[in-house]
Formats: C-alpha cells, sequence, structure tokens
C-alpha cells in the first residue's frame, strides 16, 4: 500500500486493502485496529463479558490503521509521510459464507500538484474528493465531504476548506496564499448515502512552492 495517498489529478490514492501492516525493513509501520461501536459477531472479534449478541444482527463497527514511513524511505520521499484512516461501516455476519468483505471506503484525491507534490501559493485551488469500495463494496453517492488543512505536523490546528457537491462530483477549494515554503497536512470526513464513513490524516501531503 503506497503512503502517497495524495495525487495529481486522475490517479488513484490509498489502495483498498485494509489492515495492513509492513515488514521491517520495508520503510513502513502500520499499527491496523478494530474496534466496536454496538454489538460485534465472529469468532475474530472480543467480546466483552456478558455481552449477549442475536444470530444475523447488523452492528455498527469501527476500524482504524495508521502508517508511516521510516528509516531511509522517510528521508528521501518526504510526501504523505504518515496517514492515518477510521472507517465506520455497519456489518451482519452471514453463517453461509466462508468469508465476508467488509464495506470500507477508501479516499481518493485528486490535486493540482506538480511532479513534485507541490501546489502553487494560492487561493481556490480545488482538491477533487471521491471514494472507491473495499472487496466488492459498490459505494453509495456520496452524500457529505468534508476537508480540512493544516501547516502544523501536530495536527491541531486546521482550517476547514469549502467544500462544494456539483454533478455528482465534490470539490473543496483550499487557500495557501502567503504559505510558500510550507508543508500541508490534510484531514478528509466522508459519508456515503449508506452510512459507511472514513475519516482520513495525511501528514505533509504536499507542500506550497
Amino acid at each position: 500500500m503506497p503512503c502517497n495517498a495524495v495525487v495529481g489529478r486522475n490517479s488513484p490514492g490509498e489502495s483498498d486493502a485494509p489492515d495492513v501492516a509492513y515488514g521491517a525493513g520495508s520503510g513502513h509501520s502500520g499499527r491496523p485496529g478494530r474496534h466496536r461501536r454496538g454489538p460485534v459477531h465472529g469468532t475474530a472479534e472480543r467480546r466483552s463479558a456478558g455481552q449477549k449478541t442475536r444470530h444475523g444482527e447488523r452492528s455498527g463497527r469501527e476500524a482504524a490503521r495508521g502508517i508511516e514511513k521510516i528509516g531511509p524511505p522517510a528521508r528521501t520521499w518526504q510526501r504523505s509521510t504518515a496517514v492515518r484512516t477510521t472507517w465506520g461501516f455497519t456489518s451482519k455476519r452471514d453463517p453461509s459464507a466462508y468469508s465476508q468483505g467488509l464495506p470500507l471506503l477508501f479516499p481518493r484525491y485528486e490535486a493540482p500538484v506538480d511532479g513534485n507534490k507541490t501546489v502553487p501559493a494560492a487561493n481556490g485551488q480545488g482538491i477533487g474528493l471521491s471514494v472507491t469500495g473495499h472487496a466488492g463494496y459498490a459505494p453509495g453517492a456520496l452524500e457529505s465531504a468534508k476537508l480540512s488543512y493544516s501547516y502544523s505536523y501536530d495536527g491541531e490546528n486546521w482550517t476547514a476548506a469549502k467544500a462544494a457537491e456539483r454533478g455528482g462530483r465534490w470539490t473543496a477549494a483550499v487557500d495557501h496564499v502567503g504559505a510558500s515554503g510550507k508543508p500541508v497536512s490534510l484531514k478528509v470526513e466522508l459519508t456515503d448515502a449508506n452510512g459507511v464513513s472514513v475519516t482520513q490524516t495525511v501528514t505533509r501531503a504536499y507542500d506550497v512552492r
């Protein structure tokens, strides 16, 4: 899975392979995790003491994964140095199925970056926002899209971009006037018509030239 989640026009972002942790020497470290938002079914999940579940009940779940560039790759490839993704979805156990794919959304970004992943120090630059689905999941139309950006690595000082939908396509406008030489981190929150959601933070997605 590439860490370069923010890319130029018409290029994909993260691949749709959940819960991947890179091995030693790959230049990445990854920490997947899953969390319950309601009754959880299946032998792979832990249940709290005394929790009762009903067979076939649909439940809300949350899964998260973080990846980070380390070692020589971190010194060479200085864009998208860390990516943190949290998914929200519902699932229902099918006892007749040997394996079930999760209905996860993967963000796609269409940013006006050049070959060095930089953008001009200008206002009104649009970042296209869309999603792909994991393991055969066909995403519903995006009903909500939010994008924020930050010039600090702490991820605490975010500026909300103005996002709008036209003809089924979402675009967020960012203002980088006076930010020449600064790195930009992005945070996106997307929800489709089925209630499936994803929140992703990309550290140093691109720089302002």
